[in-house]
Parts: C-alpha cells; structure tokens; sequence
C-alpha cells in the first residue's frame, strides 16, 4: 500500500462497527453497509472514516446521539451512502433572512421603486 493509504491498516472492519455502536446500532449497520458495498472492506474505509469525524464534529457542536442515530437510520432508508449525502444530512437547514433585516432596504431614499420603471 501507499504511504497515503497504510494508516488505513489499524482500522478493522471490526473496530468500525464498535465505534458505530458507541453511537447507536444504526450507525454501525450503516458502517456496515457502507463497508458490504465496496469490493473489498478496506476499501470503504475512507468513507467510514470521515462519517466518524463529521459525527465526532457534530457531537463537538452539540448535536446528541439520537440525532446521529436517527440521521444513520434515514440514510439507510433512503439509501443515502455517499459521505457528502451523510454530510448534508448532518448540517443545519440555512437561516432564513430575517424581515429586519429586509425591512431596512423598503424605507430607503435611493430606492426607485415600481413607479420608476411605468412609464
């Protein structure tokens, strides 16, 4: 193996799925089936890994071991496999504008407005 690839070789199919279920039985059915659909275990092992680190990123910012587990069942439900997939399910929803902050664009005085634009 490459050097990029040989730290690869102290994670075992084994020591993933225990780690999944310091989250929940999902996570590690999810680590699971991440790890059956590649030709061989090690391979998927990258993905794995960096479901780990965004859920260990996401514990860091407070999100609790049932969200995680319940992000692991949705994605194995609807077949959600890919790390960015995972990811996405992970970050919050954006913020909608507040209406403040669009009301301060509404009372200014270089605003032409729609009756500019009627003749």
């Amino acid at each position: 193996m490459s050097s990029a690839h040989q730290k690869y070789l102290e994670w075992s199919p084994g020591r993933i799925m225990n780690w999944g279920l310091t989250v929940g039985k999902q996570t590690s059915k999810l680590l699971q089936t991440m790890m059956e659909r590649k030709p061989h275990p090690e391979m998927g092992y990258r993905a794995c890994l960096g479901i780990m680190r965004a859920y260990e990123k996401a514990k860091e910012s407070g999100m609790g071991e049932e969200q995680l587990e319940s992000i692991s069942s949705y994605a194995l439900q609807f077949h959600q496999f890919r790390l960015k997939q995972i990811k996405a399910l992970i970050s919050p929803p954006p913020k909608e504008e507040s209406k403040e902050s669009l009301s301060l664009f509404a009372a200014h005085e270089n605003l032409r407005g729609s009756d500019y634009y009627a003749s």
